[in-house]
């Protein structure tokens, strides 16, 4: 599945080093920081690229089933 809309429009133009369109997956610990943000390492499964996404708790419970899903695929 590809979570490239969890990236914000801007960002994501500046990252991953595909010619056309990263496909982002989440990899590794998805865990809490300081502020009430969450961290995912997200990967690009076409170039291997990593980037850091951070999400509010109320955007990562909209999205938790899927992203947790993904991971345990990994």
């Amino acid at each position: 599945m590809n979570f490239n809309h969890l990236f914000d429009q801007k960002r994501l133009k500046t990252i991953g080093k595909c010619q056309h369109e990263c496909h982002w997956g989440p990899t590794g610990n998805i865990r809490a920081i300081v502020g009430g943000k969450i961290n995912i390492t997200m990967y690009c499964k076409h170039c291997s690229s990593r980037e850091d996404l951070f999400l509010t708790e109320k955007d990562f419970r909209v999205h938790k089933k899927m992203l947790e899903g993904e991971v345990g695929n990994v």
